[in-house]
């Protein structure tokens, strides 16, 4: 990707560290519910959104 830091050893332990504790965790799914992912995009597969012609 070209507008993206790179990524440190350290970074990259890290991360693994993280979604491995959230596998391992008991209670995993209740931490997702209480995240809001704002950068999710709509994608419409069924035709068009609004007034949005083709």
């Amino acid at each position: 990707m070209e507008n993206t830091l790179p990524l440190t050893a350290a970074d990259m332990g890290a991360r693994k560290s993280w979604a491995t504790d959230m596998q391992l965790h008991e209670d995993a799914g209740s931490v997702w519910e209480s995240n809001i992912f704002l950068d999710e995009k709509k994608w419409n597969l069924d035709g068009p959104d609004g007034f949005q012609p083709y």
